[in-house]
């Protein structure tokens, strides 16, 4: 769908543009992961680099497959979600299947953290 877009858009394969525009899916992942962080840990900065460390994201940064969009779908998905905003964090999520069967798997994880959420703000005796 995206390299098919982007030929589309350039006529021939140019290596440049195309690993240009894979730059957003990149930043889209590290910023997700910043919202994410500054969420859920002390220490937000060390967490968003931890993530930009790991060698699969390393290694995947680089390459024009469908694993870095996903990534940066699914990590959206989640940070657009934890954050409340539901129907962006849907569109995410639809962009995350698009690219990647497995997206499918994030539905009962967002269920179980809504589950625990509540279970955390429920009076008690309820």
């Amino acid at each position: 769908m995206i390299l098919g877009g982007l030929l589309a858009a350039l006529g021939d394969i140019r290596e440049v543009p195309f690993h240009a525009a894979y730059i957003a899916f990149s930043l889209i992942a590290a910023l997700a992961m910043w919202s994410l962080a500054e969420r859920f840990s002390p220490n937000p900065l060390w967490a968003t680099l931890l993530f930009l460390a790991v060698p699969v994201f390393v290694v995947n940064g680089n390459s024009l497959e469908t694993d870095l969009p996903f990534l940066a779908f699914w990590m959206a998905a989640v940070a657009l979600f934890v954050s409340g905003r539901y129907a962006a964090a849907a569109l995410a999520l639809m962009l995350a299947s698009l690219t990647s069967f497995q997206a499918v798997f994030l539905t009962p994880i967002l269920w179980l953290y809504c589950w625990l959420y509540n279970a955390r703000r429920a009076p008690p005796g309820r």
